[in-house]
């Protein structure tokens, strides 16, 4: 983690490379990016999560096994 010195000799070169009349238009690009990044995350909404359903074949009769073997698979 950068200290406070370390972060004011860093804003120091950012001012210097950027300029004070780049520096508010570069501030305000980053934020709607940011903006728009939030809103795209917020849309996708992850797939509902639910549990398998296991059938046992020992509750099953001879004739479910059967039917159940020989049915394709979807």
């Amino acid at each position: 983690m950068l200290g406070p010195t370390e972060l004011l000799i860093v804003l120091g070169i950012v001012m210097l490379l950027f300029g004070s009349t780049r520096l508010p238009k570069l501030a305000r690009s980053l934020g709607e990016a940011q903006r728009e990044l939030r809103t795209a995350t917020g849309e996708f909404e992850p797939p509902a999560k639910s549990k398998p359903v296991i059938v046992s074949t020992d509750q099953m009769t001879p004739t479910d096994q059967t039917t159940e073997a020989s049915s394709p698979s979807a």
